[in-house]
């Protein structure tokens, strides 16, 4: 268990300057999280999909973006229903198998803001 929480709190404390980069460089039409829907969400990880008619740098951005949103609902969730290593491994099959419960459920209710949605899962 230490060594599980010890490798979170490594990789929490390496993407901290991002975050704040990101919070820095985002933009006011960028809606503050606590309003962000599902279909924001989702638009999140479609921009970081998205190759044609974007810059090498707006694509990195994006993903960067979608994966910082990805590793924050995944901390959300083991917070909420604890560390199951089953259910959610820790690694890129875990991120995975989050990513695919946020679009199952937000496919359901698009417009629905996005972290009521996080509290049903």
């Amino acid at each position: 268990m230490r060594k599980e929480f010890f490798t979170s709190a490594v990789l929490a404390l390496s993407l901290a300057p991002n975050v704040q980069a990101q919070q820095a460089e985002s933009d006011s039409t960028t809606p503050p999280v606590l309003e962000w829907t599902c279909n924001d969400v989702m638009g999140h990880y479609a921009d970081a999909r998205a190759e044609d008619g974007v810059s090498a740098e707006e694509l990195e951005q994006a993903r960067v973006f979608a994966m910082e949103i990805t590793l924050w609902i995944n901390g959300y969730l083991t917070g909420k229903h604890g560390l199951d290593l089953e259910q959610k491994p820790f690694g890129a099959e875990g991120l995975e198998r989050t990513i695919e419960l946020v679009a199952e459920t937000c496919e359901s209710a698009p417009d629905a803001r996005f972290l009521d949605v996080l509290k049903k899962l």
